[in-house]
C-alpha cells in the first residue's frame, strides 16, 4: 500500500521538482511574497480537492486541483511572449508527473489562461508580472495504511468463517496462533 501523502509534502516534494527545472529562477508555494522576485516565477497552490475513484485498499483517494502561477517580469522583452512560452513548457512538463511520489497518479494538465491580477485582489503586485495560470488535477491516496506493519510481533491470530463473522460472533472463532491469555474481546 502507498505511502499516505499528506498536504505540505506534496508543497516540498512537487516545488523541490519544480526547483530542479533550470529556467524556473523562484519556486514557492502562492503567494509567499511578490517583492524583488527573480523570474521566471512559478508559484503553486492547490485550489482544492474532490473525492477520488480509485481504490487504495483503505486510504481514500482525493483528486487535488492545483495551479501553477508563472510569473515574468514585466521590464523583459516581449513580456507577454515570454510568460507564455514558460507556460506552455511548464505544461509539457506538468503532464504525466508524479514527482517521485508514492500514492499519486500522472497529473492531468486541464487548462492554461492568462492570470489577471484584477481577478486576484489578494496580490495587488501582480501588475509588475506578465502572468499565466496553469491548471492541473492529480489523483493522490491520502490517509495511514491500515494494513502498515510497525514491527509488533504477531501474538494471536483467529479465524473465523464466513457468514459467521463480526464481534456477534466472536465465540465461534479459533484460534490458530498464539494462546487465549490475552485475547481481546
Amino acid at each position: 500500500m502507498a505511502k499516505p501523502v499528506t498536504v505540505p509534502d506534496y508543497y516540498q516534494t512537487v516545488l523541490g521538482s519544480l526547483r530542479q527545472i533550470p529556467w524556473i529562477k523562484t519556486a514557492e508555494s502562492y503567494p509567499q511574497t511578490l517583492t524583488n522576485l527573480s523570474t521566471p516565477a512559478v508559484f503553486l497552490s492547490l485550489k482544492g480537492w474532490t473525492p477520488g475513484s480509485r481504490d487504495t485498499s483503505g486510504q481514500i483517494s482525493i483528486v487535488l486541483s492545483g495551479e501553477m502561477l508563472v510569473l515574468t517580469d514585466r521590464s523583459a522583452s516581449s513580456p507577454d511572449v515570454a510568460v507564455q512560452g514558460y507556460a506552455a513548457e511548464l505544461t509539457q512538463w506538468l503532464a504525466g508527473q508524479q514527482f517521485g511520489l508514492e500514492g499519486v497518479e500522472p497529473a492531468v494538465f486541464t487548462s492554461a489562461a492568462p492570470y489577471s491580477p484584477e481577478t486576484d485582489t489578494t496580490v495587488p503586485a501582480l501588475n509588475d508580472y506578465a502572468a499565466w495560470a496553469v491548471n492541473f488535477t492529480q489523483d493522490v491516496a491520502v490517509g495511514a495504511d491500515p494494513l502498515a506493519y510497525d514491527g509488533t510481533p504477531l501474538r494471536q491470530a483467529w479465524l473465523g468463517c464466513a457468514p459467521e463473522t463480526g464481534s456477534d460472533h466472536i465465540d465461534d472463532y479459533q484460534l490458530v496462533y498464539g494462546n487465549k491469555e490475552g485475547r481481546n474481546g
